[in-house]
């Protein structure tokens, strides 16, 4: 846990309590309720900004206060965003005071001391505009200027007859967050189509690549040229894979070679002084674990042995991240009990424990991924950064199949990217955002398999939404409570 800067008192409905403002990573802040007879653990909090000012206020500041993992309080609507007023009044001292409260009236019960913000009202009691431009102006460091956030990805699968032009994809990422995109090999139209559009593209290459590129650095080299150097920088390239879930295929003739095909195309990147910018992986199963519950207990499978060891050493020695397809559906379709998909798609739960370390996990998707975290730190590699590849949930599927659903996907997607946005980060990876890309962006409509196989898409073929996962550039803008206090402070200086 990060150390605490201070304690900020808050109110919610009739209820006050207090916060414990800790720095976070990225220059993020974070409020964390503390523990108290009314609340259940510690409940991190964000403020997001609106844009509907009211009236009624000298100053009004219109926030929504968002709960980011699941907590009870009286009726409360958990998990969900509460409409949230604060008001500023000039007190007797000529300090102003803050009020937030939740549900009910503001009451003058509780303040916060500020110096007096007396050249940013209107006549009429709202904010000015500028000082309305310059509090929703804040970005974190990881959100670009466009609203785009580094740290939501998606997957482009091609194995379809219906997908639209590559042009007119690119327009349709650009009207959202999604600031990255993971090609499974390095369509020319795609990467072409991505240039000067500052999008990070993860280009791949196939299994069947990977003997020729570690048999022979002449092909790694003509590789790069032909699927990198002809693109670069104008198409933000920023790693390359080297094949899928290939430690998890049983085909040891593979997995004996995935390294030397990564070795071999990091020294042709280095031949072409890109080493240091793009950089090399591979993508993993879950199933590279043997033991993933506890999360605590993670460890990776003990016959991967050396070819593991050496690996995480190459990612370590390069910068490159250990690259994860965590997939809470494929957990909830082994285990169908309501509780278990409440613990999936980041919805209200008892939460479960984990036996080695006392953390309560309140989701299936921060379990798998410290699941992770833990069997690297097992392994002596507590610096290597981790990537989530895949993660998804399908809106709809065979009759036999549980779980697939327009409810269900929209629950599992929408909830994982306001997760990903608050910052707050796993048990084990406090305060930041994993890179993580959701599968996928269309549905594949010639995968072979289950139907749910072909219904993982974000978008139909002619653009439109298959469901609202909250993707909009047209999102609600976030701002933390510290950040919020600093930067009202400097405006009333």
């Amino acid at each position: 846990m990060p150390p605490y800067l201070g304690k900020l008192p808050i109110r919610l409905g009739a209820v006050g309590t207090t916060c414990l403002v800790s720095h976070q990573l990225e220059g993020r802040y974070l409020c964390s309720i503390l523990p108290g007879a009314s609340w259940k653990g510690m409940v991190p909090l964000i403020l997001s900004a609106t844009n509907s000012p009211g009236a009624s206020w000298k100053i009004m500041v219109p926030l929504i206060l968002s709960a980011l993992h699941p907590f009870d309080h009286h009726n409360m609507t958990r998990g969900r965003p509460l409409q949230q007023w604060c008001r500023h009044q000039r007190g007797k001292s000529g300090k102003t005071k803050l009020d937030c409260t939740a549900g009910v009236d503001p009451t003058p019960d509780w303040c916060l001391p500020y110096v007096p913000v007396t050249n940013t009202q209107t006549e009429e009691g709202r904010p000015s505009s500028s000082l309305v431009s310059t509090l929703f102006s804040s970005n974190t460091s990881r959100t670009s200027p466009t609203g785009a956030q580094s740290f939501i990805g998606v997957n482009y699968g091609e194995v379809a007859d219906n997908l639209p032009p590559p042009t007119e994809t690119v327009k349709l990422l650009q009207s959202t967050t999604i600031q990255k995109v993971r090609l499974y090999g390095a369509d020319p139209a795609i990467i072409k189509a991505l240039a000067n559009t500052n999008i990070g593209i993860v280009i791949g290459a196939g299994n069947g690549d990977i003997p020729a590129l570690a048999s022979d650095p002449n092909f790694a080299g003509q590789w790069v040229s032909t699927n990198v150097l002809a693109y670069y920088p104008g198409s933000k390239i920023i790693v390359v894979t080297v094949g899928n879930e290939v430690m998890t295929s049983k085909d040891q003739g593979l997995i004996s070679q995935i390294l030397p095909a990564m070795q071999n195309l990091q020294n042709a990147l280095n031949a072409a002084s890109l080493g240091g910018k793009i950089k090399v992986s591979t993508v993993h199963s879950m199933a590279v674990l043997t033991q993933s519950d506890p999360p605590s207990s993670g460890a990776f499978n003990p016959s991967f042995g050396d070819t593991m060891r050496a690996m995480l050493a190459f990612m370590r020695a390069t910068g490159s991240p250990f690259m994860i397809n965590p997939y809470p559906f494929f957990a909830y379709t082994s285990d169908t009990r309501a509780e278990t998909l409440a613990f999936c798609l980041f919805q209200p739960n008892a939460g479960r424990v984990d036996s080695g370390t006392g953390i309560k996990y309140m989701n299936m998707f921060d379990a798998q991924v410290d699941a992770i975290r833990s069997a690297l730190n097992a392994m002596g590699f507590k610096d290597i950064e981790i990537v989530v590849a895949e993660t998804g949930w399908p809106y709809k599927g065979d009759p036999n199949e549980v779980g697939p659903s327009i409810d269900n996907a929209k629950a599992y997607n929408g909830n994982l990217i306001n997760h990903l946005r608050s910052m707050v980060g796993t048990p084990l990876m406090p305060g930041k955002s994993v890179d993580t890309y959701i599968f996928a962006i269309y549905n594949e409509d010639l995968k072979p398999g289950p139907g749910s196989e072909r219904s993982f898409g974000l978008f139909n073929p002619d653009l439109s939404l298959t469901y609202d996962a909250g993707l909009s550039k047209s999102s609600q803008v976030r701002i933390s409570i510290y950040q919020l206090i600093i930067r009202f402070n400097k405006l009333a200086v």
